[in-house]
């Protein structure tokens, strides 16, 4: 009687100790693959800056490349889950047979879990692709105010520029006359 509780407990601690591991493990790599699709699409957008400003220049509007990039979204869900989903079928009927070895189970697919990683695979991809896009603009708005200000700077040069050729022109007939004294002089000491 005291061996058989024992048992159960020592077999609950066992089984505690393998969850936390397993769910650790699993956050783990969640975070990680998280990480790295976050990286590559906000990579992905900040390359393609010239060609979001060639379509934006051809008539393009902003709807339009953000709609372009929604089904960017999907089609990099769909490949994603293509792949995903039957290896993490094939890997789920590996592990129920080897646990068929030690403990009788009827299979069933984890449903639940299937709909919840298809809802973050989606939802991973389209955060990212909404935060880089976001980042594009906040440069595109500093990039526009940096030319407004160059502009600004420009119309100011040009108005000094103006400035300056309306005072030379002013100063030629008098630089002319001081020009016409200096070769009288330098005749006259020759």
């Amino acid at each position: 009687f005291y061996d058989l509780r024992a048992q159960e407990e020592s077999n609950r601690n066992i089984v505690l100790i393998i969850n936390v591991f397993s769910y650790g493990f699993i956050v783990l790599m969640t975070l990680i693959a998280i990480a790295n699709v976050f990286n590559t699409m906000t990579t992905n957008i900040a390359l393609r800056r010239r060609d979001f400003a060639m379509l934006a220049s051809i008539g393009m509007s902003r709807k339009g490349i953000r709609k372009m990039l929604r089904y960017e979204c999907i089609l990099y869900g769909v490949r994603a889950l293509l792949w995903g989903l039957p290896i993490s079928f094939v890997v789920t009927v590996i592990l129920y047979c080897i646990v068929l070895n030690t403990v009788d189970s009827v299979f069933t697919l984890p449903w639940v879990s299937v709909a919840a990683a298809v809802i973050c695979v989606f939802l991973v991809v389209f955060l990212s692709m909404m935060y880089a896009l976001k980042r594009l603009e906040k440069e595109a708005a500093s990039c526009e105010s940096k030319l407004d200000k160059m502009a600004e700077v420009g119309g100011k040069m040009q108005k000094a520029g103006d400035t300056i050729s309306g005072a030379g022109k002013k100063l030629l007939p008098v630089s002319g006359a001081v020009a016409g004294l200096g070769a009288i002089s330098v005749k006259t000491a020759a």
